[in-house]
């Protein structure tokens, strides 16, 4: 006489191949210890072939245990996730409200406790210590590039005046 499997249904603790996971969707088995989300099977059965590595599947009524034909749409993940915002917002995805800058409190938090200003440039200064031969070489060239800016604003300006009838003097005397 050989001894009972005590595998899938034989074992005392099985309890149909179905779970739900973490996140509140049911789990099924689909091979020795390989589990699926139920939605996406039935959605796949539905649309015969395999989802597409960019498609989602949504639950109509918001039930994530409601696995019914009817009750799933296969859409795009753009598309599902401007559903869920029109729907719900930030709550819709559970994502908690962002804190405040510590440095400017009226703006949002970027990183480090700081404002995005403050943040780049606390970024940009440190950067400016560790590499001060290409911060000093940056400086120099945005100095040329505004400096010839500068100039040919003068010139423009200049011209502009003397088609007006004014001297290069009588100009310098209205700045």
């Amino acid at each position: 006489m050989t001894p009972m499997s005590r595998q899938g249904d034989n074992h005392p603790n099985w309890k149909g191949g179905r779970y739900i996971d973490s996140a509140g969707y049911v789990q099924v088995r689909i091979g020795v210890n390989r589990y699926r989300r139920e939605h996406r099977v039935v959605a796949e059965k539905m649309i015969g072939r395999p989802l597409a590595p960019g498609e989602c599947v949504h639950h109509l009524n918001g039930c994530k245990t409601d696995n019914r034909p009817e009750n799933l749409e296969v859409l795009g993940t753009g598309a599902h996730t401007l559903l869920h915002w029109q729907e719900g917002g930030k709550e819709a995805f559970q994502q908690p409200d962002r804190p405040n800058a510590t440095c400017h409190p009226d703006r949002p938090h970027h990183a480090k406790g700081q404002c995005k200003n403050c943040y780049l440039a606390a970024a940009q200064k440190a950067y400016r210590a560790r590499h001060p031969e290409r911060a000093k070489a940056s400086d120099k060239a945005q100095k040329e590039k505004n400096y010839s800016k500068h100039q040919e604003r003068k010139r423009e300006r200049y011209a502009e005046l003397r088609a007006a009838g004014m001297s290069a003097a009588e100009a310098r005397g209205l700045a």
